[in-house]
């Protein structure tokens, strides 16, 4: 797999006390040593300790480490139902270096999905800043026909590029867009919080036909049952689905540690209970989990509920 080589991590050195009676997914979750001996089905966990976009926006730096705080706190979950997980469930490919520019860490990440995504597993890229959703669809959709997305977000990520080019977390659906890699019909973004959203931004997706569901729409119809829908819907078009999940669609009061806090938006609750609907459903073959920010956690909130969010959507692909 061209030139790219991430940086191993080791599961079990997550899990801090073993016992033969509760085992915890650190000890059985194994690092993939190479990206071509991903198998079908299994999720992959990449990386992206990459904050640069956010700093570049104008948002809180921290988010670069993001995936070890996920990892520590998932690996040390428990199976629950998930009692025979192994190598060909779930694995680590380690993190992808933030090396050279931010885009040319893009590149990187669009050629490991790819790899992933080639062999049938589900890459589930973790980070680092939004902007890295750029790289990580392209990589996705160059890996088959299409594909329709879901961005679980209180913005819309559809800035322009900064003065000079600079590629700040809020641009990546606009790249995507521009560059004929996506169309605007594709794109889903739900949960979006109306004061977070410049009036430009709304004119270039009704321009481009981007489908709107607002945190406001979603409470009268309820949030599962339009998620459900949008999945069914999706699934259907383009047989291909990818879930982008920004922490900050979350209540800040249970998900302090993000690069923009949220003083409203959707419960802990609400996300698990999406992260079973992606999880049980054969079509979504992609999986980020975005802008997790430990330096503004609070014992560890956001970071618990980013590693629940993952434990769920395996827990339901394991079982389905």
């Amino acid at each position: 797999m061209g030139t790219v080589q991430l940086i191993p991590m080791d599961p079990a050195s997550f899990v801090q006390v073993r016992r033969a009676d509760d085992p915890r997914l650190g000890e059985r979750v194994q690092r993939l040593a190479n990206l071509r001996d991903a198998t079908k089905g299994t999720v992959v966990l990449i990386g992206v300790p990459d904050d640069r976009g956010v700093v570049a926006g104008y948002g809180r730096a921290g988010a670069a480490d993001g995936p070890r705080a996920l990892r520590e706190q998932f690996y040390r979950l428990p199976l629950g139902p998930m009692s025979a997980v192994g190598t060909r469930q779930i694995a680590d490919a380690g993190d992808l270096p933030a090396v050279g520019s931010t885009a040319a860490t893009h590149e990187q990440l669009c050629e490991v999905v790819a790899a992933v995504a080639k062999q049938g597993g589900i890459p589930c890229v973790i980070g680092g800043g939004h902007d890295a959703t750029y790289g990580s669809i392209k990589g996705f959709l160059q890996s088959g026909k299409g594909a329709g997305v879901i961005n679980i977000d209180a913005h819309l990520d559809l800035r322009p590029l900064g003065p000079a080019g600079v590629i700040g977390s809020g641009t990546a659906f606009r790249r995507l867009i521009e560059e004929r890699l996506l169309r605007g019909h594709h794109i889903v973004e739900f949960g979006l919080q109306q004061h977070a959203v410049a009036p430009m931004h709304w004119a270039f997706a009704r321009e481009h036909g981007v489908r709107l569901w607002t945190w406001d729409d979603l409470q009268a119809p309820g949030v599962e049952t339009v998620f459900a829908g949008l999945l069914r819907d999706l699934a259907g078009a383009h047989r291909r689905v990818a879930v982008s999940f920004d922490l900050d669609a979350v209540t800040a009061a249970e998900a302090p540690g993000v690069s923009a806090p949220n003083p409203a938006g959707f419960s802990a609750h609400d996300v698990l209970r999406l992260f079973q609907l992606a999880g049980a459903d054969p079509a979504v073959g992609h999986l980020e989990i975005m802008e997790l920010n430990p330096r503004y956690d609070i014992d560890g909130r956001t970071a618990r509920l980013a590693a629940l969010c993952l434990w769920y959507f395996c827990a339901a692909r394991v079982m389905s």
